[in-house]
């Protein structure tokens, strides 16, 4: 007897671990950690997240810092993003790419970075304060550290493959409302799932778009045109007849001259 309730136990131990569910999780798919690359403009600054649309689309956002450490002219030299995702959408897709580039590389050719993020989801489940604005926010972040070096690689996307690097995973279990009317997630960490996001032709292709279309450039791709730092700002694109292709850009928004931080929310299939 003691058998048969010891095989029913591990059965459904088993089940319950093919049916778990997985966290929303944040992957870095440029630039990768203790990675060294040649300088080139624009520079892409790309995370991706997956299981968003466990979560209500007002909940979310994501912030990023770009610091110099060393050499001169290294430290010093900041940029940031910060994506409050679209609240217009009824709900998010599992996956969702966010592209961004920096031009702060024209600063410096040399060095090493940090590359700061975190990945905040607001709340308000408060007991004795009723009032909307007081939030509580659950707040995961980390570190991704990279350098910049004549004789680095050239950043492609595709090399940086065959997968997306993950960060961090959140779990979540649904609301629950407390005794003033306050919504309070059920969140807690998660292991991260390896191998969630595939680097590929398309996502390849979209960051390419992206980086060409920062700086105005309708002909080209990245990084082919853009190994090298211009001598000047802003950056003077490739003629057509030069390249002989031609670049899309109607899915890239408008972008600003310090910090892109176009979304671009594509649902994809893993492969």
């Amino acid at each position: 007897m003691s058998s048969i309730l010891l095989l029913v136990f591990l059965f459904s131990a088993f089940c319950a671990c093919l049916h778990e569910s997985h966290g929303i999780q944040l992957d870095v798919v440029f630039p990768r950690d203790k990675a060294t690359y040649k300088p080139v403009y624009p520079f892409p600054i790309v995370f991706a997240f997956h299981n968003l649309s466990r979560i209500a689309t007002k909940d979310v956002q994501l912030i990023w810092r770009l610091v110099g450490l060393d050499p001169p002219p290294s430290p010093g030299i900041q940029d940031f993003g910060r994506r409050l995702l679209d609240h217009s959408l009824l709900s998010y897709p599992d996956e969702l790419l966010i592209l961004n580039s920096t031009r702060e590389i024209l600063n410096s050719t040399t060095g090493t970075f940090n590359l700061n993020y975190l990945f905040e989801i607001d709340y308000d489940c408060f007991d004795n304060i009723t009032r909307p604005e007081y939030n509580r926010t659950y707040g995961r972040g980390g570190t991704v550290q990279f350098k910049l070096s004549h004789d680095g690689d050239i950043p492609d996307i595709l090399s940086a493959g065959p997968y997306a690097q993950p960060l961090l995973s959140i779990g979540y279990e649904g609301d629950s409302t407390n005794s003033t009317g306050g919504v309070c997630h059920s969140i807690f960490e998660k292991p991260v799932q390896a191998n969630a996001l595939k680097i590929d032709e398309a996502l390849a292709s979209c960051v390419s778009s992206a980086m060409m279309a920062t700086v105005s450039c309708t002909a080209g791709s990245w990084p082919n045109n853009l190994t090298d730092l211009p001598s000047h700002y802003p950056y003077e694109c490739p003629s057509k007849s030069e390249i002989n292709m031609s670049v899309g850009r109607d899915t890239v928004g408008v972008m600003s001259i310090v910090v892109l931080a176009a979304t671009l929310g594509f649902l994809r299939v893993l492969l």
